[in-house]
């Protein structure tokens, strides 16, 4: 066995993308949902993980890029694992819990009209009309893990 010196063994290790979530609701128990301009379907806020940042830090810069808001997420909701389809890399999904915001706070709110053009809160009957259909599967499940007060694991967004 050769003997591979540590930042070359490090440079061979693959790399997975890596994205970053948050749910939110309103006191009516309604879901924070936000459009963007590249996407035909509504979805939830956050974005891609950078280099040298972790999972919550992505979040919480993510949330304050789109929605102007300062927050500090509350507890990890679910991690998924998703395998590579079509000229979609494999990546890992990370979901925590921002909150239920308050009036004060959903004033707050500003999107910029390029990367996000709108947003809503949407009741739980509505979201399988406006989200991709595991996102709405998904919300649900997450919703559970919020009340079970323990985190879920999903590959290929399917609980396991």
């Amino acid at each position: 066995m050769n003997w591979v010196p540590w930042e070359e063994y490090q440079k061979g290790l693959p790399k997975k993308r890596m994205g970053s979530g948050a749910l939110f609701w309103d006191k009516r128990g309604h879901f924070l949902l936000l459009k963007q301009s590249y996407r035909n379907y509504w979805t939830i806020p956050g974005g891609v993980v950078d280099e040298n940042e972790s999972p919550r830090q992505a979040v919480v810069r993510e949330i304050k890029e789109e929605l102007n808001l300062d927050v500090k997420v509350k507890q990890l909701l679910a991690v998924s694992y998703n395998t590579a389809k079509g000229d979609v890399n494999e990546n890992l999904q990370w979901i925590f819990y921002g909150g239920v915001l308050t009036e004060k706070e959903k004033k707050k709110i500003k999107i910029d009209g390029e990367e996000i053009i709108d947003f809503r809160f949407v009741p739980v009957e509505e979201v399988d009309e406006l989200t991709q259909r595991d996102l709405a599967i998904r919300l649900r499940m997450y919703r559970k893990a919020l009340k079970s007060g323990m985190a879920c694991y999903l590959e290929d967004w399917k609980l396991k």
